[in-house]
């Protein structure tokens, strides 16, 4: 957008893209502006300069502004700035022919009375190109900041600013750093903020590296009306540097002039991230610098997209039904086409999301050496999602583990059992751990107890008594079968199968014909 801009305001209000005098990260629109401000001293007690104006013709062509500021007939400057990304910019104010410069004329013992006072105490820093880095966010959608360095005229020596620049690290007294000659090369730091009272009106705050100063700004698409008070610092003692200054003024804008833009395009493709399927998906674009949504459209059944954009930095927001929305930063380069290949990740079910937590706590577990309880996790990461492959995996490598630890633990025990009964004992157990219901294990303890048991004397035959006939088995109902095989297929999930084999064999005295016991009494006993 193009600006033809008449403001009569003081000079710190030169740019568009500026707070007062602080410097944002933002560039305008395409287009040029031109603007004409000037200033009232106020409380002064040296009015030598009670009224000044200046003349200002910009250029925006984004990321890169610059404006021409005429102060007198013979007095110019050229300010830059080039925005690197959406919250950082960089840029040089006064670039002249002249170590000096200010609003009414060039020179080192010319300019404000506040300006000439710095030969008192140590120098008045050259303004020859004021370079500067600046940093802009919006902390709240009504408040936004600006941070920075710069040197030349953002480097102060009054009363307060001094305290703002680099010298300060470099002084140890507070008289050396007043007295003492100041470098050229010295930084000094500004900030600044913006408060959004309605959508026409926003107040403004800073200190500019020299001074501070407020303003309040009324600004819409076809006209802008401001106030301001700058140099508030020279309120503060000693009353000779009293220099403050109001401001009022305000100007209109027409749009509509220029060139076309310069145009890109971005091409690309949806698909799913494993699969390659083609998605379609819904694209949104969003200007990075103005955060302005363009019209939201939709890739084809082929998942491909093509659009042609002005210049510039875009944000694409990729979704699609039941996948993660994805988004992307890209670059518009005139007569370039940029290519875009948008992979998009499949939403989870709830099971598949605690299938992929129980089998990340397994994984941490077998990284810990800790086998049996990542094998119980793995099991149940499948319990709740079959086809996990990552829980699938880490179990066969869990079992392969856990075959090695039990191979090593028989052969430890088998050589110990003669020296060592008890020991062997142990290690039995051990394997017992690792595979329950081990039938070598079982075997060996069993035979292992009964070689330390003490020899008792062969007990006297009783008297044979009348036997008694047996009690019928008890009768179980239906649900007390299920619910004794439900516990059968608890323990074979935690791995105790011998236990297991007992219950699936009670199931099926009380009902032969069932299913569920018949199958998984088979597995369990392969598992012994």
């Amino acid at each position: 957008m193009i600006g033809l801009v008449f403001i009569f305001l003081f000079g710190e209000l030169e740019k568009s893209t500026a707070l007062i005098n602080v410097p944002t990260a933002y560039v305008g629109e395409r287009g040029l502006e031109f603007r004409m401000f000037g200033n009232l001293e106020i409380l002064g007690e040296n009015k030598v300069h009670p009224f000044d104006y200046q003349f200002v013709l910009g250029y925006h062509n984004p990321p890169f502004e610059a404006y021409l500021t005429m102060y007198t007939l013979t007095t110019y400057s050229l300010d830059v700035k080039y925005q690197f990304s959406k919250n950082i910019a960089f840029g040089v104010d006064h670039i002249t022919y002249n170590p000096w410069i200010s609003p009414v004329g060039m020179g080192k013992s010319v300019g404000f009375v506040d300006d000439v006072q710095y030969e008192k105490v140590g120098g008045r820093p050259p303004e020859l190109f004021s370079l500067y880095g600046v940093y802009t966010r919006k902390l709240f959608p009504f408040f936004e900041v600006s941070v920075g360095l710069g040197r030349g005229k953002f480097v102060g020596y009054g009363p307060l600013s001094h305290y703002f620049n680099s010298d300060i690290l470099f002084a140890s007294t507070q008289e050396e750093l007043r007295e003492k000659s100041h470098p050229a090369w010295a930084f000094g730091l500004f900030f600044g903020g913006k408060i959004t009272i309605l959508p026409t009106l926003y107040f403004a705050f800073e200190f500019d590296g020299r001074n501070g100063n407020v303003g309040a700004f009324w600004d819409t698409p076809l006209y802008q009306i401001a106030i301001a008070f700058t140099r508030l610092e020279q309120l503060r003692p000693p009353k000779a540097l009293l220099n403050p200054r109001f401001m009022f003024g305000g100007g209109i804008k027409l749009p509509g002039f220029g060139r076309e833009k310069r145009m890109g395009v971005i091409a690309g493709k949806v698909s799913d991230v494993k699969t390659g399927q083609p998605l379609v998906a819904k694209i949104t674009i969003i200007k990075e610098a103005t955060k302005k949504k363009l019209k939201p459209f939709y890739s084809s059944a082929m998942g491909v997209f093509r659009v042609r954009l002005p210049e510039g930095r875009y944000i694409i927001h990729c979704e699609a039904d039941n996948y993660e929305p994805k988004r992307y930063r890209v670059r518009v380069i005139r007569d370039k086409v940029i290519r875009l290949n948008v992979m998009l990740k499949r939403k989870l079910t709830q099971e598949e999301l605690l299938a992929e937590k129980y089998a990340r706590e397994g994984i941490d577990f077998f990284n810990k050496g800790e086998y049996v309880k990542a094998r119980e996790r793995f099991k149940k990461a499948l319990s709740y999602n079959p086809s996990n492959a990552l829980a699938t995996e880490y179990l066969k490598k869990t079992e392969l583990a856990i075959d090695k630890l039990v191979e090593d633990l028989k052969n430890k025990a088998i050589a110990m059992e003669r020296r060592d009964p008890k020991g062997a004992i142990e290690l039995w157990k051990k394997v017992l751990y690792y595979r329950p219901g081990h039938k070598e294990a079982l075997d060996r303890i069993k035979a292992l107890q009964a070689l330390l048991a003490p020899k008792k004397p062969a007990p006297r035959k009783p008297a044979a008594k009348p036997s008694k006939p047996k009690p019928a088995p008890k009768k179980l109902s239906k649900a007390e079968i299920n619910k004794l095989y439900r516990n059968g297929v608890e323990l074979y999930m935690k791995g105790k199968y011998a236990e297991a084999v007992k219950i699936f064999e009670e199931v099926l005295k009380h009902d032969p014909n069932h299913k569920g016991a018949k199958k998984f009494l088979k597995k369990a006993k392969s598992k012994l």
